[in-house]
């Protein structure tokens, strides 16, 4: 019986690790130290600046998970104001026009446009990471400017 209810939990799973993963939550204690510990713990989630937010979003979620695995539903738009708040402070331009709509987006769209905001700023930040070196490499070879 164990055996067949391990093959189960492991239908889906891509890697070892996903695998992995996916029977830590099933078999993990439901008890209410659980109960205490998990929400606390997502309260506490903070992204470090200059981190990876795909990395932080993907823990974020994580924790979701694992609250509905002990049947504690969060609202989504709860869940949205707490992901916003979860950002690092670099965000808080993104957060603020967020919250400034008349309605907050749906968690999925708002997933996407956190990673898009994120990514944008990387290609802005890699963009002028290249004009620096171009004026540097043009001072290099004694060039006036660029043709």
């Amino acid at each position: 019986m164990h055996s067949a209810k391990r093959a189960e939990a492991g239908k889906n799973c891509l890697t070892a690790k996903d695998m992995w993963e996916k029977l830590e939550r099933t078999y993990q204690s439901k008890g209410p130290a659980r109960k205490a510990n998990l929400p606390k713990s997502l309260l506490q989630l903070k992204m470090e600046t200059g981190s990876d937010v795909r990395d932080h979003i993907r823990k974020f979620f994580d924790f979701i998970d694992k609250l509905q695995d002990l049947d504690i539903v969060i609202d989504e738009d709860l869940t949205s104001v707490m992901l916003l708040y979860s950002l690092s402070a670099n965000f808080e331009t993104f957060r603020v026009a967020i919250e400034s709509r008349d309605e907050l987006p749906k968690l999925d769209t708002l997933r996407i446009k956190i990673i898009d905001e994120w990514q944008s700023r990387a290609d802005q930040s890699l963009s002028k990471d290249d004009g620096a070196y171009a004026v540097e490499a043009c001072w290099a070879h004694n060039l006036l400017g660029f043709k």
